[in-house]
């Protein structure tokens, strides 16, 4: 008889109050407030990389096609903005990043940018893009001999 006033009792406390419901559903918001910010910075950041590696592919790619074509391929950089110009088309520098300087050696660069060729033979006007978000900065480099692209991450 007793053996079956145990089996009666824990059928009875078995479950979850709703004290306890709410407890858990309240740690789980505390966590989230402490997780969300952080996990926001690295989505920037992580934007910001690909930004940054999409710019390095745009302009190997305007290498090859000026080697394909036999023309002279140009990449319009304007300082303080968001984007690239490659061609016609507009490259976005995402995760708030902006181009904050362009640096060009056998070309004309001014105020409102600059312009960097690649040639025929593959080779390049010597070029260096930095790019900067909240604590990330990224350099783009291009080699005026070999017109190869690198990227430095700082």
């Amino acid at each position: 008889m007793e053996a079956s006033n145990h089996v009666r009792a824990a059928k009875q406390r078995s479950g979850f109050t709703l004290l306890e419901l709410l407890l858990v559903v309240s740690l789980l918001a505390v966590v989230a407030v402490i997780v969300a910010p952080p996990a926001g910075a690295w989505l920037d950041r992580m934007a910001f990389k690909d930004s940054a590696k999409r710019l390095a592919a745009a302009l190997r790619l305007a290498r090859v096609d000026a080697m394909r074509q036999s023309a002279i391929m140009e990449i319009s950089v304007t300082p303080n903005q968001s984007e690239v110009l490659i061609g016609r088309q507009r490259l976005p520098i995402q995760g708030g990043g902006v181009v904050s300087y362009l640096g060009t050696a056998l070309n004309s660069q001014t105020q409102q940018g600059g312009v960097i060729r690649f040639y025929p033979d593959g080779s390049a006007d010597r070029g260096l893009v930095v790019l900067k978000a909240d604590n990330a900065i990224v350099q783009v480099t291009i080699h005026p001999v070999t017109g190869r692209v690198n990227l430095a991450w700082h």
